[in-house]
């Protein structure tokens, strides 16, 4: 197999940890190293500078919901190339305009209106037995084209034409 990036790592992002792990190819011989930091500023610049020390030169990193932005923000001005992996398609129209690549399903608003319909029910003397379950009706298709620019994606146009917002 060939060698691409000697010296490169990889970050899996929680939402209170970045699990890391660099691999440094010299000689043949092949050396992985993890370590775990925690999402604050100070680790964050912990993990650039520990980035740095170990000579990488390409950091990919998974976009999980939103929790990879503060990440990349932090890591952005270190001296190598971050790659945005794994691109997220999410299930709340609400977070493709936090940077997922679209999103397809029904609002957390519309959620909470059915909650509160099933709630009334039961306030009101329905039994939960004879309570029908209930699912949304109504989704929305949101295509976030600032995220596929930024990494290189042509949304197609029939897609485009379905969607029930584009953010630019």
């Amino acid at each position: 197999m060939e060698v691409r990036h000697p010296r490169c790592a990889g970050l899996d992002v929680h939402k209170e940890t970045v699990v890391t792990c660099v691999r440094i190819v010299s000689g043949g011989e092949v050396s992985r190293t993890a370590r775990t930091f925690e999402t604050t500023t100070a680790r964050l610049i912990e993990l650039a500078e520990w980035l740095e020390v170990n000579g990488c030169t390409h950091v990919a990193m998974e976009a999980t919901k939103v929790y990879w932005k503060p990440v990349w923000q932090v890591l952005a001005g270190g001296g190598f190339e971050l790659v945005l992996a794994l691109p997220a398609i999410c299930e709340w129209p609400e977070m493709a305009a936090s940077a997922c690549l679209a999103s397809y399903g029904t609002t957390i608003c519309g959620l909470y209106a059915l909650e509160a319909a099933l709630t009334h029910k039961m306030l009101h003397g329905a039994s939960p037995a004879d309570t029908p379950a209930q699912q949304p009706t109504k989704f929305q298709l949101v295509v976030n084209l600032k995220t596929t620019k930024a990494l290189g994606f042509t949304v197609p146009q029939s897609i485009l034409f379905r969607a029930d917002e584009v953010i630019e």
